[in-house]
């Protein structure tokens, strides 16, 4: 199956929260994944900055997923995401290249805008 993941042309993935912003109850993040700072958001649990820099953490490397550097590699990656509070994920997304097009909502979409022009809580 991994090898496969080398050939994908598109692929569509949710944006998440970080795993702070969520209660540990709530969520199937690990303890571990619950002790990363610094986090802008996740595609696939591929954890990154506001900055987009892909932040390693210890049960990465047991996932079966898609690679972070395979997904910057498909020529069509599509994140969904939608609520206010995911602009600074989806940011840090677009930033990271773990995604390469946005399927969202207009309020979502300003709220992205107004991070990018320095108008929001964080760029």
């Amino acid at each position: 199956v991994q090898r496969t993941w080398d050939r994908l042309d598109i692929a569509i993935m949710g944006i998440g929260l970080p795993p702070a912003a969520t209660p540990p109850g709530a969520s199937i993040a690990t303890p571990a994944e619950h002790r990363l700072s610094n986090v802008a958001g996740d595609v696939i649990r591929h954890y990154y900055d506001p900055a987009g820099n892909i932040i390693r953490w210890e049960g990465q490397t047991r996932m079966i997923a898609v690679s972070p550097e395979q997904l910057t590699r498909v020529r069509l990656s599509i994140g969904v995401a939608s609520g206010v509070a995911k602009a600074g994920a989806i940011l840090g997304a677009a930033r990271s290249r773990l995604i390469n097009a946005l399927v969202t909502d207009a309020q979502t979409a300003s709220a992205v805008m107004d991070l990018i022009d320095g108008r929001g809580a964080a760029a």
